[in-house]
């Protein structure tokens, strides 16, 4: 019998309907917590790898937050977030002014020109969601990619946008999770591979009808019996 009862038969249904529009129609209908839909990719990294250094591209309420939860990244001993809204930045960071892990940095100029100076290398995940536009989030991506990282597996938000995906191509490897939209991909380069992340879609594809994107302990909790 599953771990996860299904707690009511509309939820049943949800998660019935949402498998079926995957498989004839292609992604997901947009998830009503859109700003969320990343944060089950980031749980089942946690949860799969050691995940000790963060760099954070546009910090927020649920991002920043969840890679300083102990409970969710208890391997987590830096996150440096960098944002260009320096007024978002400063209530953020008054969030989290008590945690010594967290170095916020504000940016003067676009996050592509403040990447320039960056050492990717310093990091095991590089987190991007980020600007105002598509085109400035592109020029971020392609940023990234320039620097060729080795280390840090690169999560990207909103990767249903073709823009983002042509920026990314030329990364090595790729991964797109499909179960929630906004989707999310994980880029990276190196001979790493990718059965963990095929897992972490699978409970997701699995739970996403059940599960809210932010519940964060529900989610740490299927992932954990992956394992």
């Amino acid at each position: 019998m599953s771990s996860y009862p299904l707690r009511h038969s509309a939820k049943t249904l949800r998660g019935l309907v949402r498998r079926v529009h995957n498989r004839a129609f292609g992604p997901a209908p947009r998830a009503t917590k859109d700003y969320a839909t990343h944060l089950p990719v980031l749980v089942g990294l946690a949860q799969s790898f050691k995940i000790i250094r963060v760099l954070e591209l546009g910090c927020g309420d649920f991002s920043s937050l969840t890679f300083l939860n102990r409970n969710i990244f208890p391997c987590l001993t830096h996150l440096t977030s960098l944002e260009t809204n320096e007024i978002w930045l400063e209530r953020i960071s008054k969030k989290l002014a008590e945690d010594s892990r967290f170095n916020p940095i504000s940016l003067r100029s676009s996050m592509a020109d403040g990447l320039e100076q960056v050492n990717l290398e310093e990091f095991d995940l590089v987190f991007v969601d980020d600007s105002m536009t598509a085109e400035d989030r592109k020029r971020t991506i392609e940023t990234i990619y320039n620097k060729k990282p080795d280390r840090p597996f690169i999560v990207i938000h909103d990767f249903e946008v073709n823009e983002y995906r042509l920026a990314a191509k030329n990364f090595e490897s790729r991964y797109i999770f499909k179960g929630l939209t906004p989707q999310t991909g994980v880029v990276w380069n190196g001979t790493r591979k990718n059965s963990a992340l095929k897992k972490i879609d699978q409970t997701i594809k699995q739970l996403c009808g059940q599960l809210e994107p932010d519940d964060l302990i529900e989610w740490k909790s299927a992932f954990e019996k992956q394992y």
